[in-house]
């Protein structure tokens, strides 16, 4: 049985036919160059300083913070051959605090529109701005304000949050619509 382990061990060594391969690796001669634009985004990629807006409901002071953060996630807006335009994706955060007490913090991005436009609609905006509002019957009012890609259209929609009853709870109160000049 020992005798037997060893000349298996040849016969198989000897039976592979394989062809040892190369260690070079093959260099194509074909290269290609890929473009990649971020014109869209120049001067947008960095944190806008929260905006601070304090205000009084029921007679107790508030204070709201809005800011606008570039995300690490890129998204391609269009790809044309070798041309690739991107930008970073956009997300705003509103904190509302009584004191030093935090009653919430809220993301606010493209998703949440997801039921007011088709995806390839989304794709193509970017959000600008969020603008405090006003307030009525426990809900925050924010202005939202997203750019097109490729064009000068921009789009608003009214979102509302809820800070009393049902905290931090996200609605879109009118969707978006083009703002008229």
């Amino acid at each position: 049985m020992v005798r037997i382990i060893p000349i298996v061990l040849i016969i198989l060594c000897v039976s592979c036919k394989e062809k040892k391969s190369s260690t070079t690796p093959v260099i194509s001669e074909e290269t290609s160059t890929t473009r990649i634009d971020t014109t869209y985004c120049n001067g947008f990629n960095r944190t806008i300083e929260p905006k601070e807006v304090s205000t009084s409901m029921y007679n107790e002071p508030y204070s709201i913070s809005i800011t606008l953060n570039p995300l690490e996630q890129l998204r391609v807006l269009s790809s044309e051959g070798n041309n690739v335009t991107v930008c970073n994706e956009h997300e705003g955060t509103i904190i509302l605090k009584k004191s030093v007490d935090t009653i919430f913090t809220k993301k606010i991005n493209r998703s949440l529109f997801s039921d007011e436009a088709t995806f390839s609609e989304l794709q193509k905006l970017r959000l600008d701005s969020i603008t405090h509002n006003g307030v009525r019957t426990h809900t925050l009012y924010f202005n939202c304000y997203f750019s097109e890609y490729n064009s000068n259209t921009i789009l608003e929609s009214v979102i509302g949050i809820d800070y009393k009853k049902d905290i931090g709870k996200t609605f879109v109160f009118t969707p978006l619509k083009e703002l008229e000049n």
